[in-house]
């Protein structure tokens, strides 16, 4: 490629270069501007019935009571407490109940991993739910 080729290329490819960036710029600076608008919270509404979720929480392994609408489930300490903390996520997520108490270790009045869930009252709403 001779001289001035070479000059004829890097003052195209700069020129194109420096016109996407300003580009880029003004764009960036009307979407920063732009107000977007509000998204509605999704409506939370995914639990499952008392004894569905009663009985998820034995087959996972639980000693469920339940009392007034509400259920606790108990296990005894396991040698691998990280899972275990694992599988109590798990089951009180896969209920989509209210988590009401919940104790994890020797100081607990049963030592182990217990819990409290109930049925939420009503439909929740995102917003409602990060708040508490």
């Amino acid at each position: 490629m001779n001289p001035e080729s070479q000059k004829k290329f890097n003052t195209v490819l700069g020129s194109g270069l420096l016109a996407a960036g300003i580009l880029s710029w003004a764009m960036a600076f009307v979407f920063a501007v732009t107000k977007a608008e509000p998204v509605p919270a999704p409506v939370i509404n995914n639990y499952v019935s008392f004894n569905d979720c009663r009985n998820n929480l034995m087959q996972l392994g639980y000693t469920v009571q339940s009392e007034n609408q509400q259920l606790t489930a108990y296990e005894g300490f396991r040698e691998d407490a990280s899972r275990q903390l694992d599988k109590a996520t798990i089951a009180i997520l896969g209920c989509g109940y209210d988590l009401t108490s919940f104790c994890m270790g020797e100081g607990c009045q049963r030592p182990g991993i217990s819990f409290s869930i109930k049925p939420p009252a009503g439909p929740r709403d995102v917003k409602d739910a990060e708040k508490s």
